[in-house]
């Protein structure tokens, strides 16, 4: 919104004059001096930021961040947001997300003054003005009030949902850009329009509360009202207010602000995630959190004076210093890009030997190229063979997906057709659940398991998922009784062994930090028990209503310590999931199971 009502001068200008010429000439000088005022800050943070994240951050973050950056280069992150990061407030981080606002105003910036330029070709009319303005702006709102009625024109630009669209469009956004542009306008023909100091101070906290409120908000609420207090905030004619000593701090923010608004993502992303910064013995991350927010202000100031205010001094000077905004560019633009460039070919391959982490070993779950068990398609993956005298179905979350190959293979040994119906972080329940979050499209796939179920009649059901101390059992328990009801066998793996470097094994650490070196076995007494209470009173529940179960810790531990290296191969690929020669150690009590039959 501030940019509308900062940019809309700006816009107002190329059609003031009457000479088609001159109106070509202000929209080039236009695009000149946006161009200016934003590419070389944002390329040379994107520059210093991907040298920060190459050096300081999870490798397997790399590949994402670049691919980002990349698409933030070219006006086009809030593409790259739907792409490699889905929703602005999934836990997904990325320190380049946050330029997918900046992108939208980019876009605005291109095609508003020139789809004014065209009609005002074709038409011999300004149609930059305040209907225009309003009309646009009012149908921008629409869309992002009610994205889903006219989502289907949308669909082809490339948005997967209705949601995103309305959070990423420049569509939907575009009435923000408005209100600040007609705000501008009413400025100019009223100005008499003010508020008074009080009522202005009075704004700005509210506005701040409400920007670092812990609530969470609808996002469309939060949008909303952020946006009405922005524009009361701006309500012109308090220069007395500019001269307070409150007033220059807020000039001296707002003069900054793009460029604190452009390092903070990085330094906090780099605060909060990466492992260089781990305080031992110290799980929150506050003390970086706070201490990142420090830098992005300092580092914003410092951005300001040495990039910021020259670059914005170069779109001024058009005619000027030829060779010294190219070396400018160079130093802004060019060697950003070349950074991403080596960020991205290097995450790919392990920095051509920099890496000196574990080679981690495969997910069991991940060997099939032909069926996504983790996608949201909703079908299971089926493997038949000839003769086959049963089925098997196995169902469940990431837990179940990593005993998939066993099952596979020891269907194979036993002539059984094999059915694996699992998906990471979908928990086994129909109905939602009180304490853990289920999403539709899980309570779906499972439904739709049942559905099957009761439609093939498998001679035999796996369950196998992770159950945590905080998870309501409830859902599980009521999903394992319909099951049974339908008369087929019934059987759950019990919770494997979890090992206690969770934030370290098999984690690839950033090319500062020493290599890890994981132990290949942990005493008994130092596992991770904290879920086993939970896990064996479901096994209890299920041996008392008729449920079969198999315990598997007995394959990697014995009274003394618990295994996760054997024969030269690594038992699990990272502290919880097994690898293929960790599932491998279950194919001969899976084939003893289906035999039994």
């Amino acid at each position: 919104m501030v940019s509308g009502f900062v940019v809309a001068p700006l816009i107002e200008g190329i059609f003031l004059n009457e000479r088609i010429s001159e109106k070509f000439r202000g929209l080039y000088l236009f695009y000149l001096k946006r161009f200016w005022r934003l590419a070389p800050t944002m390329g040379f943070v994107i520059g210093v930021s991907t040298l920060v994240i190459m050096l300081l951050a999870s490798p397997s973050e790399h590949w994402r961040s670049a691919q980002q950056a990349f698409y933030s280069m070219v006006i086009a992150a809030n593409v790259g947001a739907i792409k490699f990061s889905g929703d602005y407030f999934s836990p997904t981080p990325n320190p380049f997300i946050h330029l997918w606002s900046l992108s939208v105003e980019a876009q605005i910036y291109v095609f508003l003054p020139l789809l004014c330029f065209c009609l005002s070709l074709l038409m011999r009319k300004n149609f930059f003005k305040f209907s225009t303005l309003v009309i646009l702006g009012s149908f921008s709102f629409i869309l992002f009030l009610s994205p889903r009625d006219f989502f289907f024109f949308f669909r082809f630009l490339g948005f997967p949902s209705e949601e995103e669209f309305m959070f990423y469009s420049a569509f939907t956004r575009f009435w923000q850009f408005s209100v600040g542009a007609i705000l501008y306008v009413i400025s100019r023909q009223m100005p008499q329009l003010k508020f008074p100091m009080k009522i202005r101070v009075t704004l700005f906290f509210v506005m701040l509360s409400v920007l670092l409120s812990p609530l969470s908000l609808v996002p469309k609420f939060g949008t909303v009202l952020i946006t009405l207090l922005t524009l009361m905030a701006l309500i012109p004619n308090a220069k007395e207010f500019k001269w307070t000593s409150f007033g220059q701090t807020l000039v001296w923010f707002g003069n900054r602000s793009y460029s604190i608004y452009l390092v903070h993502m990085p330094i906090l992303y780099v605060a909060k995630y990466s492992p260089a910064l781990e305080i031992p013995g110290l799980e929150s991350r506050a003390i970086q959190s706070v201490f990142g927010l420090v830098v992005s202000i300092l580092s914003g100031a410092l951005v300001y004076r040495s990039v910021e205010h020259k670059s914005r001094d170069f779109g001024r000077r058009i005619a000027r210093d030829q060779s010294s905004r190219l070396q400018f560019l160079t130093f802004s633009l060019i060697v950003p890009i070349g950074l991403l460039i080596i960020l991205n070919y290097g995450a790919r391959n392990d920095y051509l030997g920099l890496m000196h982490d574990l080679k981690k070993p495969p997910y069991a779950g991940e060997l099939d190229p032909n069926c996504k068990l983790n996608s949201d398609s909703g079908s299971p993956c089926v493997y038949q063979n000839p003769n086959a005298r049963d089925t098997v179905l196995l169902v469940g979350d990431s837990h179940a997906g990593h005993y998939s190959h066993a099952l596979i293979k020891a269907s194979r040994n036993q002539n059984w057709n094999s059915v694996i119906w699992a998906q990471g972080s979908c928990l086994f329940v129909v109905s939602p659940m009180k304490k853990d979050v289920i999403s539709d499209s899980c309570l779906a796939r499972n439904r739709k398991v049942l559905e099957w179920v009761g439609a093939e009649k498998p001679r035999l059901v796996i369950v196998s998922q992770y159950v945590r101390a905080y998870s309501d059992q409830s859902g599980l328990k009521h999903a394992l009784s319909l099951l049974r009801n339908m008369g087929t066998r019934v059987l759950i793996i019990e919770n494997n062994p979890v090992f206690p470097d969770e934030k370290d094994f098999m984690v690839a650490r950033p090319i500062l930090m020493k290599p890890y070196e994981p132990p290949k076995r942990f005493p008994a007494s130092a596992m991770s028990t904290s879920d086993s209470h939970a896990s064996d009173e479901l096994v209890s529940w299920a041996k008392a209503h008729g449920i079969e179960t198999l315990e598997v810790k007995s394959y990697f531990c014995n009274q003394k310590f618990c295994k996760r290296f054997d024969k030269g191969e690594w038992l699990y690929s990272d502290d919880d999931h097994l690898s293929i020669a960790g599932a491998n150690r279950l194919i001969p009590r899976l084939s003893e199971i289906l035999e039994s039959d």
